[in-house]
């Protein structure tokens, strides 16, 4: 599995990110954690990622990497009966 996506260990690098966070600035301090802090940041720069059950941020290999996922062409819509 770890051909496809980055682990934990990657992501926690790759965004420079290894546990949560409270803000204190705020009226009500809020409590983060590590992986809502991490997503935050993926998205705030523009990288694809979906969250898994635990809410931690899935980021694929190939879009780090840069290689182009293969497109699967469309299915061609054909008639059944032929005039």
């Amino acid at each position: 599995m770890s051909e496809v996506f980055l682990t934990e260990e990657q992501v926690d690098e790759f965004t420079g990110i290894k546990r949560g966070h409270t803000r204190r600035l705020c009226k009500k301090p809020t409590k983060l954690t590590k992986y809502q802090r991490q997503a935050e940041f993926l998205s705030e720069k523009g990288i694809a990622f979906f969250l898994n059950a635990r809410d931690r941020p899935i980021v694929t290999r190939a879009f780090i990497e840069g290689r182009p996922e293969p497109i699967k062409p469309a299915a061609i819509w054909r008639p059944s009966v032929l005039i």
